[in-house]
């Protein structure tokens, strides 16, 4: 699968934009919609629904735009796949085996000994590894406000790295066929129309395929959807950052009038405004974090670290402001320790082996 013969219009993505601050705010604005259910408190909604889903939707659409890039920048759909493999699992192991190894040991209800010979501490261990979310650890946070779960945010790994394939697959198909710009927009505008049939007609309705709502993934996938499609097709020209400030500012004025009409404006808006900030003329963020990304690693710690809080200061009148605080530098800095020792040593070990790779097969 050569993505060079795929690809309709490629951007070359210069690095002046707004990306790696768009995805630390997200990072931070999941840990913040976490915060309200994990102390058992009404949540505050955006667009009518939880911060945290609306900031998985703004990685979706960054995750979208970015890979697809990727997917069109390799020579060989190998190489595509060794860096997506080394950017996703190598932190998420290293997460996982700490969670198992260290915390769980510390914040366990039973005796140690017991902890490590249930079979549900290694259940926990490879079935996260492997993708398929299992979120109790053998005693790990039974009495907290929101109990026996160890990491919520993992729901969302296997959706990502399922989108990773299925929709390159999808460029690729298509790639050769006339009309490839309309049947891309069909596409992505059929998977948005999906969408919002299963939010009116199957709301509530779980489909569990390998530990994953199918339904909840169509709700989110749709994003990576829509970012894939402005990598393909260069709607850049469309995009005003004045604009769509204004848009959404009277969006969330609005306030509620029904989940379907809220959905559809979330679709239009949502992507309009991330984009809009990314390619901003003047790109004010763009060196924040153009060295370092911690997004990945405050996700993947963020909701153990907010649990250990809860559960250590929840016989204390602590503030929300306080949880909010402690959980984010928590989560920073065990990002901060994943990105340095795990996941920029791994993205080298990546490229190394893409260069091994093209060495040999120059030889052949």
């Amino acid at each position: 699968m050569n993505p060079n013969k795929t690809a309709i219009i490629f951007n070359n993505d210069e690095r002046k934009n707004n990306f790696n601050i768009l995805r630390f705010i997200a990072a931070v604005m999941v840990i913040y919609g976490h915060m309200f259910p994990l102390l058992g408190l009404h949540q505050n909604l955006l667009l009518n629904q939880n911060v945290s889903t609306i900031a998985v939707k703004i990685f979706m659409l960054i995750s979208g735009y970015l890979v697809t890039q990727s997917y069109l920048r390799e020579k060989q759909f190998l190489y595509y796949v060794i860096k997506r493999v080394f950017r996703i699992f190598p932190a998420l192991i290293f997460c996982i085996v700490i969670t198992v190894f260290v915390i769980g040991p510390m914040f366990t209800a039973v005796p140690v000994s017991e902890y490590f010979s249930n079979s549900q501490t290694y259940f926990y261990l490879y079935k996260n590894i492997l993708l398929s979310p299992v979120y109790s650890l053998t005693g790990v946070f039974g009495d907290n406000i929101y109990p026996n779960a160890v990491n919520g945010s993992l729901w969302t790994l296997p959706i990502e790295f399922a989108l990773y394939f299925i929709f390159p697959f999808i460029v690729y198909v298509f790639s050769r066929m006339k009309g490839k710009k309309i049947i891309y927009y069909c596409v992505t505008i059929g998977v948005c129309v999906l969408s919002i049939i299963l939010l009116k007609y199957f709301p509530g309705k779980v489909i569990v395929i390998y530990g994953t709502n199918i339904i909840e993934a169509v709700y989110i996938g749709v994003y990576f959807f829509i970012g894939g499609l402005f990598s393909l097709i260069d709607l850049k020209k469309y995009l005003n950052i004045q604009i769509a400030s204004i848009a959404f500012f009277v969006a969330v004025c609005l306030g509620n009038f029904g989940n379907i009409k809220m959905e559809i404006l979330t679709l239009i808006l949502l992507p309009y405004f991330v984009f809009s900030f990314a390619f901003a003329e003047k790109a004010f963020f763009s060196k924040c974090f153009s060295k370092n990304d911690y997004s990945y690693g405050i996700y993947l710690w963020g909701f153990v670290i907010q649990q250990i809080f809860t559960h250590l200061l929840v016989k204390y009148e602590v503030r929300f402001n306080y949880y909010l605080l402690f959980s984010i530098l928590g989560a920073l800095i065990c990002a901060i320790v994943s990105w340095h020792f795990i996941e920029r040593p791994a993205q080298d070990m990546g490229r190394k082996l893409i260069k091994t790779i093209k060495t040999r097969r120059g030889r052949e």
